[in-house]
């Protein structure tokens, strides 16, 4: 950064002066030590607690045979259940013991687990937590886990706020139920239990309560009579039980059955739980008709306010003892990987099998990060865009992509020629009150500044405002401020999707630019507010926001589809709102199971139940071989399966099909889906087998057909493929698949004898055109999938997804750009970080003076024990989920000094817009002679796996420089510019290379800053502003590695001369440092070279010219 001042005419009362002979000992970096002494006071808590989850090796109750074919719940009160349970809690009191002689202290689990997982959890400060793992061979723990809080989707309100206590006017779930096949025909989940792990509950909501009285399952004698072996048994204070809708309601935070929240911006587990098994019956307070999926199902709720791990694993196993049917988890970390090393994921991965093996279904929001990408715009260049995460990528659950709901609210503007102007309501007001309303309105010229609004009659009127520059809500109290009753607001970008205007103070709506403009137009300047409902007919649309998901193994997922998008629940205090979001539509997918779960109970015989571990099989066999996937509205082509899984589940078709599909894969949980892997030769071709099984008394025939589809590609389709981007739709091959029977014979059609199966060979072939196009423009590969039908005109139709990879899964990139390279980075560089949030190679001054693109070297770092730069950490941008992330440091001989296993934990842990993994290097800057050599350079170096198994290593490195010696300063000298600034020139040379410096006042207070810029003689030079004063000033002089040289400012020299570098000879390096300084003030010359007599040579010649040039501009010379 240079400081350059608009009076250009500069005139210099200064000189330059040798310094050698003063200059105080390298002092410390007094202000940069001070400001990462407090970061870190800032953002370190020593008296910080810690979850720690310790696990011992015995099985946990749920697996043993016995728990999986009775219930785990039945089976701790038999009499090997009992045996079972005591071995548990005597080995777990026993760790405690041994736990409290290496603390010191009594210890006392916070949770006890004995149903899905074995361990306890108990809370440690940091230092605790080290000694107990330090002690891990003599304590015989299993595995160890800092327990920290998950990530929950974000549950995207509407605007469509709900009020209570109006007349219904539409029904808002009927067509979601409708679509589903949920008319209430084939039950309401009668005698099933639903769980849901989420934030609050609202227990007293008028929606929460059964349809049939009478009919629950779980009584308050069995909920009281297995809460003492619940994990949170020791601290309950009060029964769980709240009522026969509500058998168990816990607050796992605080061990009390109170799940409310004050919060009016924490609603998401009533919306939820409504939404699985809401009772229209008793919303009497919804302004709308609206019901749950499962309206007589019983709800248990597991409040986690925050979502940490060691409270999900106590709902999970008390999900166990409590023999629920179906657990709805719409929360979800994105961006872990499938079968990482991590404690946490391990431990959670385990527990969903558990549950699922013991019987129960764990279903999970598939997200709602769209892809990963910048913008929504995934690279052709990497086909790695899925978001990897838990719990869905876990085979076992469900995973529930989102759908809209065809129901839907349109408000619009009426004008006095009969004209419709559509939009959508202000955030935070409601179109219902708005309703009937006529207004007039004002066109407000400009951006709706207080000043635009000056001279315009708008009082009890609506003002017309166009979108940009400033707020909605400066806009809006503007207009209120003018005597406004409302604002409408237009868009300022044509063709642009409209949004709610957030903020805003006064109710109205936005419309979109072309209406703002005509509304403009209109001679009568007069609206009427209308509000229309309709059902969208036809195949509901995939929402924008649902995430596509494979995991990073190449399996595939979601495995449903439901509505989600625009949805009526409940939330706290008797009220109702539309919210958004794949958690939205999980808790439908859990209610249709309870349902399916109440059906498939009475016909155990006829679906092959021997035990409770049979039912999430055959269940999520029947939903997903009987869905319906969706096509693309614009392009007809049907969306791919890693978007909406099989597509949406029907209940109708699911009891009804006298046929389903299974399959021999165990990645896909044996589900009428298949992962076909990579074609790493890029050879075209897939097979899989799949079998379909006849669960009826009739024999039944199956017409075979398919889809065969690939991403598509949108731009000109020009050799220039800059502008060519992934399209948001599929593209149909041209490619076949063909089918076999058992024999190998070629088949059309597959008729299944009653009570048997028959298995089907499938053959993918893409055609020369498929794989030119392929090979065109994605490089590193791209998807071949679809759908294989089995269709009879009698029965529900059967489905299977697929997906295979043409090309190497293990081409795709994994490091984005890095800093140091000066490449454009895809989502953000890696680059390496201290203490104090420094990054190193990056310019300090320019960071600490706002700009946007501060200057970058190689990264340098001082291991001198001061605290400043004296070790790193690494933060790396992957562009998709690595295992075993390991990093080595080489020096300059090639001889490895320092090598960290980083592993899978953090490998890839975030979101979409920052994937980072953030490592702290334990390296001490030593070489393998255990010294530190200052100047040396190093390289570091990346490994990784992209497959946990898999041989094929990624790398990419970088340099790093060891600096230990503080700043040499040659000169400084004092000066004013015509305005009578006071300046500060200093020039200085470093081992490595200096950054700039900062002008300390006496209070230690930062005064001024300024980056270097070559000297062009091996040095640096620095501008600072200076006091009048200089009296206890400091300048600190730092290097890249945050090495410092503090000079007093009084000691400056007021003058001139020749000897500008300091080096006691007048030469050319001088009249090159003049003519650097001269620069820097913008001092018109009419030379533009430091061989300013234009002999030919810079020599001190040049130097005394220039000093005459200074003479020339009113600069008094000194005399040395």
């Amino acid at each position: 950064m240079k400081k350059k001042f608009a009076s250009i005419v500069v005139s210099f009362l200064a000189a330059c002066f040798c310094l050698t002979a003063w200059l105080p000992e390298p002092a410390g970096a007094a202000f940069l030590e001070d400001y990462v002494e407090q970061y870190m006071k800032d953002t370190t808590d020593p008296a910080a607690v810690y979850a720690v989850v310790l696990t011992l090796e015995d099985r946990p109750l749920s697996e043993y045979e016995a728990a999986r074919r009775l219930g785990t719940g039945t089976f701790v009160q038999t009499a090997e259940g009992q045996e079972r349970y005591r071995a548990l809690i005597e080995k777990q009191d026993a760790l405690l013991t041994e736990l409290e002689t290496v603390l010191a202290r009594s210890v006392t689990a916070a949770y006890r687990y004995t149903a899905a997982l074995n361990g306890i959890c108990i809370y440690l400060s940091q230092p605790e937590s080290e000694r107990v793992l330090e002690h891990a061979a003599s304590l015989g723990y299993d595995g160890m886990y800092l327990a920290s809080a998950a990530f929950t989707p974000e549950s995207r309100r509407s605007d469509l706020p709900a009020a209570s206590g109006s007349e219904p006017r539409a029904d808002a779930s009927g067509s979601a139920l409708e679509y589903v096949g949920n008319d209430g025909t084939y039950g309401d989940g009668t005698g099933t239990v639903v769980a849901v792990i989420d934030t609050e509950l609202d227990f007293r909501h008028e929606y929460f309560t059964m349809k049939e009285p009478g009919t629950g399952r779980l009584t308050k004698a069995y909920v009281d009579g297995i809460s003492p072996y619940l994990s949170t048994a020791s601290f309950q204070r009060d029964s769980y039980y709240v009522s026969e809708k509500l058998p168990y309601v816990a607050n796992y935070e605080n061990y009390t059955a109170n799940t409310y929240c004050d919060a009016q911006d924490i609603v998401h587990g009533s919306h939820v739980s409504g939404i699985a098994a809401g009772n229209g019956a008793g919303a009497s307070g919804s302004r709308y008709q609206i019901s749950g999926n499962a309206p007589n199902a019983q709800l248990v709720f597991m409040g986690n306010a925050h979502l940490r791990d060691e409270t999900l694993f106590a709902s999970f196993d008390d999900c166990l003892y409590l023999e629920v049917d179906v657990v709805n988890c719409s929360f979800g970390a994105e961006g872990v990987m499938l079968y990482g090393k991590t404690d946490a994921l391990e431990f959670e991965r385990k527990i969903v099998e558990n549950l699922v093996e013991a019987g129960i279904q764990v279903c999970a929001a598939a997200g709602n990060s769209d892809k990963y990408a910048l913008g929504g715009n995934a690279l052709l260049s990497h086909p790695a865009y899925s978001i990897p995460g838990y719990p869905y990528n876990i085979p076992q659950t469900l995973t529930i992509a989102s759908a809209q709901n065809p129901f839907s609210i349109q408000t619009a503007l009426e004008a006095a020629d009969g004209s419709l102007f559509v939009g959508l309501i202000n955030s935070g007001f409601d179109s219902e009150e708005l309703e009937g309303l006529s207004a007039e309105y004002a066109v407000i010229p400009g951006i709706g500044s207080a000043a635009d609004f000056e001279g315009i009659d708008v009082s009890g009127k609506y003002a017309l405002v166009r979108r940009g520059e400033i707020s909605f809500e400066e806009k809006s109290k503007n207009a209120a401020d003018a005597g406004a009753a409302g604002i409408i607001f237009y868009n300022n970008i044509e063709g642009e999707s409209l949004s709610a205007a957030a903020g805003s103070v006064l109710p109205g709506l936005m419309v979109s630019l072309e209406d703002g403009e005509a509304m403009a137009a209109l001679e009568e300047k007069t609206v009427r507010f209308r509000t229309f409902y309709s059902q969208q007919e036809g195949e509901p649309e995939v929402s924008a926001f649902t995430s596509w998901n494979c995991s990073n193994l190449l399996t595939l997922k979601p495995d449903l589809l439901c509505f989600g998008g625009n949805i009526y629940s409940s939330v706290p205090d008797n009220a109702y709102e539309f919210f958004n979001g794949t958690s939205m539509a999980t808790p439908q997918a859990a209610g249709l199971y309870a349902i399916l779960k109440q059906n498939v109970m009475q016909q155990k015989t006829k679906y092959g139940i021997e035990g409770q571990s049979d039912y999430p099989g055959i269940i999520s066999k029947l939903l997903m071989s009987t869905a319906h996937p969706v096509s693309d509205s614009t392009s007809r082509t049907v969306i791919s399966p890693r978007r909406q899984g099989n597509g949406v589940p029907n209940v109708k078709d699911a009891l009804e099909t006298p046929a389903y599909i299974y399959t021999e894969s165990a990645a896909d949980e044996y589900r009428p889906k298949l992962s076909l892997g990579d074609d790493a030769k890029r050879t075209g071709k897939f097979s899989f087998a799949f079998f379909v099984k006849n669960v009826s008394d009739t024999e039944v025939t199956y017409t075979l057909s398919y889809d065969l589809i690939s991403d598509a590609v949108v731009g000109d389709a020009t050799e220039d493929r800059s502008d060519d981007a992934l399209a948001g739709y599929a593209r149909n091959l041209s490619g076949n698949v063909s089918f076999r029977d058992s024999d190998g014979m070629e088949i059309k059609t597959v008729t299944v004898p009653a009570g048997a199966e028959a298995r089907v060979e499938a053959f993918v072939s893409l055609s020369k055109a498929d794989m030119d196009y392929m090979d065109r423009y994605f490089e590193n590969g791209t998807y071949a999938e679809g759908y294989i039908y089995l269709k009879n005109n009698e029965n529900p139709d059967l489905l299977l997804s697929f997906m295979g990879f043409y090309g190497s899964w293990l081409d795709s990139p994994v490091f984005d750009a890095f800093l140091y390279d000066g490449g454009e980075a895809f989502f953000e560089p890696t680059y390496l970080y201290a203490d104090g949030g420094l990054i190193l190679g990056m310019n300090l001054m320019d960071l600490f003076a706002g700009e946007e693109t501060p200057a970058v070297t190689v990264p340098y770092f001082s291991p001198d024990g001061n605290g400043v730069l004296d070790s790193f950490s690494v933060s790396t941008t992957l562009l998709r989920p690595v295992y075993d992330l390991t990093l080595k440091i080489y020096n300059e001989d090639g001889e490895l000094v320092y090598e960290q296993f980083a592993g899978d934990s953090g490998s890839w842990a975030a979101d979409r817009n920052a994937p980072l993994s953030q490592v702290k290097l334990g390296w001490d800057g030593k070489d393998t002679d255990g010294l530190v050599h200052s100047g040396k350079t190093y390289r570091m170096e990346y490994t990784c796996r992209v497959v946990p198994d898999g041989s094929a290593w990624t790398h990419a490195q970088l340099q790093i420089v060891i600096d230990t010696e503080n700043p040499e300063v040659r000169t400084v000298f004092r000066g004013e510019t015509a305005d009578g600034t006071e300046l500060l020139y200093v020039n200085a040379e470093d081992q490595g290379e200096i950054q700039g410096a900062l002008l300390i006042s006496p209070d230690g207070e930062l005064y001024s800053l300024n980056s270097a810029s070559s000297s062009g003689n091996g040095g640096a030079c620095i501008a600072l502003t200076a006091p009048e004063d200089p009296s206890g000033y400091l300048v600190e002089i730092y290097d890249y590695a945050g090495n410092c040289t503090v000079i007093p400012v009084e000691a400056a020299a007021p003058f001139l001369c020749g000897d500008t570098t300091g080096d006691g000879t007048v030469d050319g390096k001088d009249a090159a440092l003049l003519l650097q300084y001269l620069a820097e003030r913008d001092v018109p010359l009419n030379v533009l070279a430091a061989d300013a007599d234009a002999d030919g040579a810079v020599t001190g010649k040049d130097a005394a010219l220039l000093l005459q040039y200074l003479a020339e501009w009113d600069v008094v010379l000194g005399t040395d």
